[in-house]
C-alpha cells in the first residue's frame, strides 16, 4: 500500500489536538502540586475514591461490618475487604431512625473524611465529630455537619453514624447472655470505638495524624465523649474533647442489672419492650424503628440511653470523672444561654402535665420548691417553665458542674454561646440548643435571612479557637479573644454574645438549685426534700 499523505490543515488539526492534550494534563499536574492529594486512597480494607479540589471528600467509608443478621445487637466487627476500587463520593445511609432526612438501611456503620493536606505525608490535626439526637436520631451525613469549611482551616475532619434507639441501646437478658462479657446495651458506643480505631488506623492516609485526635459532639454527642472520657476501652484514642451541651451528667444512670434510684435495671426495661429477642430478631429494622420507639423528649416513657455495664461504662459517669485520678486531655466546653427554648415544643401544655412530669422525674422533690423558682400559674405558663427547668438541669448544670469536676486534674476551657441571630431569633427566640452549630462548623454565610454580620464575627471567633483548641489543645491564638482557663474560685469562661467577653456568674441560683435537685434525685432519699 502506498503512503497516506495527511494533509496541511489535517497535520494542523493534529498538532493542536496534542497542545490540547498536553495543556490539559499540564493542568492536572499544576493542579495535583496545588492540591497534591490523590483522589484514590489505599485504606485497610481496600480502595477509596474521593471527591473534590482544594478541599477532598472521601464518603460512606465502612468503618464496621454491617450489623445486620448474627450481627445485630452484637459488638461492631470489622469491614470486609474489598478488591475494586470503591466509590467514596455519597455519603452511606443513615442508621434506622423515624423521621430521617435520608436514605436508611441497616447497614449504616460508616464514616466521611474531609481533607485539605497537600499529601499523605502530611500530619494535620483531626477533629472528629459525633453528633447528637437523643440516642435515637441523627447521621453524619446530615448537611449541619459538613466538614469542607471546617477542614479549610487545616483540619481533617471525619463524622460517622453509630446505631440508634433499639438497635444500639437495647439492653436484655437474652442478649446479656449471648455476650462474652455478659452485657448488652451500649451498641452505639461501641460504634463510636470502632470508629476512633479506625480514625487511628487510617487517618494517616488522608494527610490526619494519629497522635492529634480531638473528638467533638453535640448533647448525645457530648455525653457520649464523656463516657469514652471514663471508659477503659477507649483510653488512647484521642487527645482533646469539646463536649457542646452536655447533657444527662449528675443524673442517676440506668445500671445493667440493677434497680438505682428509683430507676428499673435496664435490663429489665428491655424486657418491658421486647418479651422475645428470637421475634425481634426477625424483624426488619423499620418494625424495630416503629414498634420499640422510645418516648419523646420531656415524657415519661422509656428512653434508650447509654447504662453502666460494668465492661465498657464501669459506673456512672459523673462519679467517675470525680473519682479519676489520671489527668483528663485537654477539655473545651459550653452551653447556650437558652438551651430550654428549644424544647417548647415537646413540653406539656397544663399545669398538671408540668407536675406529672416533676413527679416522675424527681419524686422526691415538692413541686411547689420547683414552681418557686420557675414559676407556671397559668396552662399558658407551664410549658415556658418546664423547658426552662430541662434546659437548666438536663443540660446548663450538667455542662457547668461537669467542667467544675474535670477542672480540677486537667486544663477546661468553658463558653456560653448568647448570640441571637435572626435565624435563632426566628426559631427559638434565644440562644437554643443546637443554635451554636452552623458556627463551629463555619457555615455562617452573609448576607442571608438566617445570619447578619455579627454572627459572621462570633463564628470567625469560634471556628478559630476550635481549630487552634485542636491544634495545640488551648483556644488562645493571636487575633482571637483571650480566653481563661475554667478554674476556682471565679470559673470564668469566654461569652459569645454581640460583644465576646469573659464573665462568671451565669444562672448561678438555678444551676445551685438544679445540683441540689439532681443530688438527692441519685440518693433518691425522700427525707431530703428540696426547699
Amino acid at each position: 500500500m502506498g503512503r497516506i499523505r495527511m494533509s496541511s490543515t489535517a497535520r494542523c488539526t493534529t498538532r493542536s489536538l496534542r497542545r490540547v492534550i498536553s495543556c490539559v494534563a499540564l493542568v492536572l499536574v499544576i493542579a495535583r502540586a496545588s492540591y497534591g492529594f490523590d483522589l484514590t486512597v489505599t485504606i485497610a480494607g481496600g480502595r477509596v475514591r474521593g471527591a473534590g479540589g482544594e478541599v477532598v471528600s472521601f464518603k460512606g467509608i465502612p468503618y464496621a461490618a454491617a450489623p445486620v443478621g448474627r450481627l445485630r445487637w452484637r459488638a461492631p466487627e470489622g469491614p470486609a475487604i474489598w478488591r475494586n476500587v470503591r466509590d467514596a463520593t455519597q455519603f452511606g445511609p443513615q442508621c434506622p431512625q423515624p423521621q430521617p432526612s435520608g436514605a436508611v438501611n441497616e447497614d449504616c456503620l460508616t464514616l466521611n473524611v474531609w481533607t485539605s493536606a497537600r499529601s499523605t505525608s502530611e500530619r494535620l490535626p483531626v477533629m472528629v465529630w459525633i453528633h447528637g439526637g437523643g440516642f435515637f436520631r441523627g447521621s453524619g451525613s446530615n448537611s449541619a455537619y459538613d466538614g469542607e469549611a471546617l477542614a479549610r482551616r487545616g483540619v481533617v475532619l471525619v463524622t460517622l453514624n453509630y446505631r440508634l434507639g433499639a438497635l444500639g441501646f437495647l439492653a436484655h437478658p437474652a442478649l446479656s447472655r449471648e455476650s462474652a462479657h455478659g452485657v448488652s446495651g451500649n451498641y452505639g458506643l461501641l460504634d463510636q470505638i470502632a470508629a476512633l480505631r479506625w480514625v487511628q488506623k487510617n487517618i494517616a492516609h488522608f494527610g490526619g495524624d494519629p497522635a492529634n485526635i480531638t473528638v467533638f459532639g453535640e448533647s448525645a454527642g457530648a455525653y457520649s465523649i464523656c463516657i469514652l472520657m471514663v471508659s477503659p476501652l477507649a483510653k488512647g484514642l484521642f487527645h482533646r474533647a469539646i463536649l457542646q451541651s452536655l447533657p444527662l451528667m449528675f443524673q442517676p444512670t440506668h445500671r445493667l442489672r440493677e434497680a438505682y434510684a428509683g430507676l428499673a435495671s435496664a435490663e429489665a426495661d428491655g424486657v418491658s419492650l421486647v418479651a422475645d429477642i428470637g421475634v425481634a430478631r426477625n424483624m426488619s429494622d423499620a418494625e424495630i424503628v416503629n414498634q420499640i420507639a422510645p418516648a419523646p423528649t420531656l415524657s415519661t416513657g422509656v428512653h434508650f440511653y447509654p447504662v453502666v455495664d460494668g465492661w465498657l461504662l464501669p459506673e456512672d459517669p459523673a462519679v467517675l470523672i470525680q473519682v479519676q485520678s489520671r489527668t483528663f486531655v485537654p477539655v473545651l466546653m459550653g452551653y447556650g444561654a437558652n438551651e430550654g427554648n428549644f424544647f417548647l415544643g415537646n413540653a406539656p401544655k397544663t399545669v398538671s402535665g408540668f407536675q406529672a412530669f416533676v413527679a416522675h422525674k424527681f419524686p422526691q422533690t415538692p413541686f411547689e420548691s420547683i414552681l418557686a423558682m420557675y414559676p407556671a400559674r397559668t396552662d399558658a405558663e407551664a410549658p415556658v417553665a418546664l423547658a426552662q427547668f430541662f434546659g437548666d438541669y438536663e443540660l446548663l448544670t450538667s455542662t457547668v458542674l461537669t467542667a467544675r469536676a474535670m477542672s480540677r486534674r486537667g486544663n477546661v476551657y468553658l463558653y456560653q454561646f448568647s448570640r441571637v441571630g435572626p435565624k435563632s431569633r426566628r426559631l427559638w427566640n434565644g440562644a437554643a440548643h443546637t443554635a451554636d452549630i452552623p458556627y463551629v462548623f463555619d457555615h455562617v454565610q452573609i448576607p442571608s435571612e438566617d445570619f447578619d454580620l455579627p454572627d459572621k464575627a462570633v463564628s470567625e471567633a469560634m471556628v478559630g479557637a476550635w481549630v487552634h483548641f485542636a491544634k495545640a489543645g488551648n483556644p488562645n491564638a493571636p487575633n482571637l479573644p483571650e480566653w481563661p482557663r475554667y478554674h476556682e474560685p471565679d470559673y470564668r469562661y469566654l461569652n459569645y454574645a454581640d460583644r465576646i467577653n469573659t464573665e462568671s456568674g451565669f444562672r448561678g441560683s438555678e444551676i445551685e438549685f438544679c445540683r441540689r435537685v439532681l443530688e438527692q434525685a441519685a440518693r433518691r432519699d425522700p427525707n431530703s426534700p428540696v426547699n
